[in-house]
């Protein structure tokens, strides 16, 4: 049995939960985590046919900067509330470390704005585990930068 590493980020933007959903739902993963950070590496490119955030069952694959790629399969549609997805079939350097992981974007009023919550259910590997502290940390950093693009965007929509 795997045990699960939980770990989450959020932030109020002063937009709408439409608004806000609209910006996160369908942006190019390039834009807001096409950079490494740290030993996370970044989207290099995304293969997907049509729109993302249509249906549950949707696949697509990233692919890294590090030479690794995932496919990303979305498990949850609630527009404009959630969308959920698994990462799976994990290849390349992170395969040492991370069997899959569940991800969940939630968007909730938040007094004049919507509080946008991403978070990561990640399914270690053994060596992984060992590592999952400095990893998290890691992720935090990442999404900390994901949420700074993703409010450069934002700021056109309000």
């Amino acid at each position: 049995m795997l045990l699960v590493t939980h770990v989450e980020h959020a932030r109020t933007f002063p937009v709408t939960v439409e608004a806000a959903y609209a910006v996160v739902a369908p942006v190019p993963l390039e834009e807001v985590l096409g950079r490494r950070h740290l030993a996370i590496p970044g989207v290099a490119r995304v293969e997907q046919s049509g729109p993302w955030v249509q249906e549950v069952g949707q696949r697509r694959t990233l692919h890294f900067t590090d030479g690794g790629r995932t496919t990303e399969v979305l498990t949850v549609l609630d527009a404009p509330h959630r969308f959920g997805y698994e990462l799976a079939d994990v290849a390349g350097p992170m395969k040492l470390l991370v069997a899959a992981v569940d991800g969940l974007w939630v968007f909730v009023p938040d007094g004049s704005g919507t509080r946008i919550t991403w978070s990561w259910e990640i399914r270690p590997t053994l060596p992984g585990r060992l590592v999952m502290p400095a990893f998290t940390r890691m992720w935090h950093g990442m999404a900390a930068r994901c949420f700074d693009r993703l409010g450069e965007r934002m700021s056109g929509s309000s």
